[in-house]
């Protein structure tokens, strides 16, 4: 778990999460089905157990 909190703060993954989220936002456009997709996305791609299979 520490390991896992070291990455997670070393790779600024909060930030990066937090400006794509941001980003989602400004592109919604009403579709609630585009907009979860684009959400999981962003998880699917920052999730921590990612960077460890790499």
């Amino acid at each position: 778990m520490e390991l896992t909190a070291a990455e997670y703060t070393r790779t600024k993954t909060a930030a990066v999460v937090e400006k794509a989220v941001g980003d989602i936002l400004h592109q919604d456009d009403g579709d609630e089905d585009k907009l979860c997709k684009m959400i999981i996305d962003v998880i699917l791609q920052n999730r921590m157990s990612k960077v460890f299979e790499e």
